[in-house]
């Protein structure tokens, strides 16, 4: 996954023109907390230590989401998080489109409403993902692509199989046409979902104007 600087600047404005295409501000929160008392960041209120990261969000992106400012509330938590996706930007193995659709079966796994709805927009941004491709994992069901379902089922398997992966569930994988280097990137997408999938979760992280367009329910 190889996104450049303009790549991710690209993918901003158009997150931005979503929302504001649904007559929503595009402007990052106001700091707060959440319903369950977990504070939300803004630049200038979040911790010095996470000066960069927060930089991050607002250079490339324009705004800080609410989980972000919801994260910087632990330094090594924001830290780990983008570092994680910024090392599989640089060094990892999968397409930004298979990224995607390890992170958006982990999150719908989790029931994830923030992450579903981020991922969502994520996907028609900065992550392309086919809109069917999209449906499918947003409705836990099978991806037309034989070798995304093949992905998608490889990841759940991992999550669900609590890391025990049967030599079985890995051929099938191989057999699908990825290698064991994107076998650990998955590991990898997996671990960078798991720690915004519990933060939101715990924190109770209210989804971002932009993204309501994307809400999902578990009704």
């Amino acid at each position: 996954m190889k996104l450049s600087k303009a790549g991710l600047m690209a993918g901003a404005v158009a997150m931005v023109a979503i929302g504001a295409g649904a007559g929503v501000a595009s402007h990052a929160a106001v700091a707060g907390k959440t319903s369950t008392g977990f504070a939300v960041h803004t630049v200038e209120s979040a911790p010095a230590s996470v000066e960069a990261e927060m930089a991050f969000y607002s250079e490339n992106f324009g705004f800080i989401p609410n989980l972000a400012g919801v994260m910087a509330d632990s330094p090594a938590l924001l830290k780990s998080y983008i570092a994680t996706f910024n090392n599989l930007n640089e060094f990892g193995s999968l397409s930004p489109a298979e990224v995607n659709v390890v992170a958006l079966a982990i999150s719908r796994v989790n029931e994830c409403t923030y992450c579903i709805a981020g991922h969502t927009m994520v996907g028609k941004t900065i992550l392309p993902t086919p809109d069917d491709v999209l449906e499918s994992l947003r409705n836990d069901e099978k991806i037309a692509d034989k070798k995304l379902e093949a992905l998608r089922n490889f990841s759940i398997d991992i999550y669900e199989g609590h890391g025990q992966v049967s030599p079985s569930t890995l051929r099938s994988f191989l057999r699908a046409g990825y290698d064991r280097q994107q076998a650990l990137d998955v590991v990898a997408v997996i671990g960078w979902k798991v720690m915004s999938n519990v933060a939101g979760d715990i924190a109770e992280v209210k989804l971002d104007e932009f993204a309501k367009p994307f809400a999902w329910s578990k009704d």
